[in-house]
């Protein structure tokens, strides 16, 4: 198994930049100081392998034991009261029953964040036309951000 990924430094996807320990929402002041462990559970998650065992298999090496399946479990508790802590949305990582885990990909769509620029269609002048788009900064705020009741 490949596990070069496993050492990288810097990684960035389209919403998370991980920069040594430093994970943080692009474009945002959200940001969180993670651990060694918790920085290799994200760089799988980053580069989508989802699978538990060979989440565990990359951070812990190969031996299986039933001490490693209770670190992955605290690891992940850990992980993510943290990263929730810090402003991150509380359900980022999602856990798929009995396979592992996975970013959420409701997440990584465009639009997701608070005071993210969306981008809009306005009608132009001539009636049926909709080719002008507009950069606005649309308060999306998911149902999960809100602190009224959903």
């Amino acid at each position: 198994m490949n596990t070069e990924f496993i050492e990288m430094i810097n990684f960035e996807n389209e919403k998370l930049s991980l920069r040594e320990r430093k994970l943080q929402i692009k474009n945002s002041d959200i940001m969180a100081i993670i651990s060694k462990n918790q920085r290799k559970l994200m760089l799988c998650l980053m580069q989508e392998i989802n699978d538990k065992n060979e989440i565990i298999e990359l951070i812990w090496g190969n031996k299986k034991s039933k001490s490693k399946e209770s670190n992955y479990n605290q690891l992940v508790y850990q992980t993510r009261s943290l990263l929730a802590k810090n402003g991150f949305p509380d359900d980022l990582i999602i856990t798929i029953h009995r396979y592992g885990l996975c970013l959420n990909h409701q997440f990584l769509k465009p639009g997701t964040l608070r005071n993210e620029p969306v981008i809009t269609l306005n009608e132009s002048t001539q009636p049926g036309r909709a080719d002008a788009a507009e950069i606005t900064q649309n308060q999306v705020f998911p149902n999960h951000w809100r602190n009224e009741p959903s």
